[in-house]
């Protein structure tokens, strides 16, 4: 069941067409399968990848161990991102990215919750 949390931000979203600002627990709320949907992304790396957005967006940090060609870093860095985007206050513009990645993908929809990305996530607090 969506946290209270995303339940709220989903009203607002369906009445003023935007998407909720940052909730503890996102992950829960966007994903199915939380596991699945990062393992997911790990092997669709290359479609993530390819534009410069994703790089902008995402810690560097973290990028670096997604974007070598070494199998264990890849798992290693989606792991780190998805923990940045359940918990990190100010990922909203790559929570949304990630979304959007998911919904333009038809072999990934079905790890959404719903498909998200006609919304716009605004900062948290705003």
């Amino acid at each position: 069941m969506p946290s209270a949390c995303l339940l709220v931000c989903w009203y607002f979203a369906f009445d003023r067409h935007i998407l909720l600002p940052f909730c503890s627990g996102w992950l829960q709320d966007t994903f199915i399968d939380p596991d699945g949907a990062e393992t997911a992304l790990a092997d669709d790396r290359q479609a993530f990848i390819a534009g410069d957005r994703a790089r902008q967006l995402t810690p560097r940090d973290i990028w670096r161990l997604i974007e070598p060609r070494k199998e264990v870093a890849q798992v290693a860095g989606f792991a780190e991102l998805f923990q940045y985007l359940d918990k990190d206050r100010g990922a909203d513009e790559l929570r949304q990215l990630v979304v959007d990645h998911f919904n333009t993908a038809p072999y990934l929809q079905d790890h959404l919750r719903q498909h998200l990305s006609k919304y716009h996530f605004i900062p948290f607090g705003y």
